[in-house]
């Protein structure tokens, strides 16, 4: 069995699943890309949350809010870094649930070790000590589900099935007295954020450039501004305060009313009773954040003419260079 170091937040587990189990839950996606979410759940039940259990010495009864079964389509919401669930209760370290995945096609996440946790670390400290990991079909990956992560290089593979279980308590006595802390809001009718998603994905093919907008998006996760600065909105200060926050993009679908040829990257919600959340304009709750947002916006041009600066002069340098070479021919 397996710990996890509780400071870093994250453990890996290899060679868990069998082959059979496998090919067992990727018999739920239909030739026209439909899935069979009852095919799903059970492989969650049956098998995931099984091995997991008798693998690790921290999840031993769980009970999980949600789940979403995707193939690359989940990339327009996490390409750039971020939590899947937001601490705003001042009385604990950290969040004590857990989000769990399933890699069925080889495939690489980046982590930022410790960021679960409240810290004196500064933003760019934090960010500078992130890491690759390298995931296998078969992989197990847990993590608190406040810990920063994003996937990358998903541009790489022909298919990244992933299956995703969010919001995972631990054992009775975390569920019992937690649940009632944990806010999903609905972000899928956020125009700006949706945009904001697709254009993320398409300008990760361009690493550089992709490198320097993850590196300013950090800060305003960091500070949790990202939805208030990227995408105009966000909660109330009153509904944020003492609970588990997370942003819950896509469509949603309860559980009993699958049909068992739905659409893939819909989040499944099997646990009843939570009450969700609406952004709503910062114009009206917080019209202090534009400001934010000015001083972001200035940032952003300032490194894209430098950027625009070091290429003319390496145009330059390199015309200049040519020249030589014709002139002493």
């Amino acid at each position: 069995m397996s710990g996890m170091n509780h400071d870093d937040g994250y453990l890996l587990l290899r060679d868990k699943l069998t082959n059979d189990e496998i090919e067992f839950l990727l018999t739920c996606s239909t030739s026209d890309n439909k899935i069979n979410y009852k095919i799903v759940k059970d492989f969650i039940d049956n098998y995931f949350m099984r091995s997991i259990i008798k693998n690790t010495t921290f999840i031993t009864n769980p009970t999980y809010y949600k789940f979403r079964y995707s193939d690359k389509k989940n990339s327009t919401d996490a390409s750039l870094i971020h939590s899947d669930t937001y601490n705003f209760n001042d009385k604990i370290d950290h969040v004590p649930l857990y989000t769990c995945l399933c890699y069925l096609d080889d495939s690489q996440m980046e982590l930022v070790p410790g960021s679960h946790k409240k810290t004196n670390l500064s933003w760019i400290e934090s960010y500078n000590k992130k890491i690759q990991v390298n995931l296998k079909r078969g992989d197990i990956l847990i993590f608190y589900s406040g810990l920063h992560h994003h996937g990358i290089n998903y541009h790489d593979n022909p298919n990244r099935r992933l299956l995703q279980i969010f919001d995972v308590f631990p054992n009775k006595q975390v569920f019992d007295t937690n649940v009632d802390k944990l806010r999903p809001v609905i972000t899928q009718s956020s125009i700006f954020a949706n945009t904001l998603g697709s254009f993320m994905y398409n300008l990760s093919r361009f690493q550089p450039i992709m490198n320097v907008v993850s590196f300013l998006h950090y800060y305003l996760v960091y500070k949790h501004l990202q939805y208030r600065l990227l995408s105009l909105s966000d909660l109330k200060p009153e509904e944020r305060k003492g609970n588990y926050i997370t942003y819950e993009p896509g469509p949603r679908m309860d559980y009993e009313n699958i049909t068992m040829n739905d659409d893939q990257n819909i989040n499944i919600v099997c646990l009843k009773g939570v009450k969700t959340l609406q952004l709503s304009s910062i114009f009206i709750n917080e019209p202090h954040t534009l400001l934010y947002l000015l001083v972001f916006l200035i940032i952003c041009i300032y490194i894209v003419k430098m950027k625009k600066s070091n290429i003319d002069m390496n145009m330059i340098s390199v015309a200049k260079s040519l020249k030589k070479k014709m002139l002493r021919r």
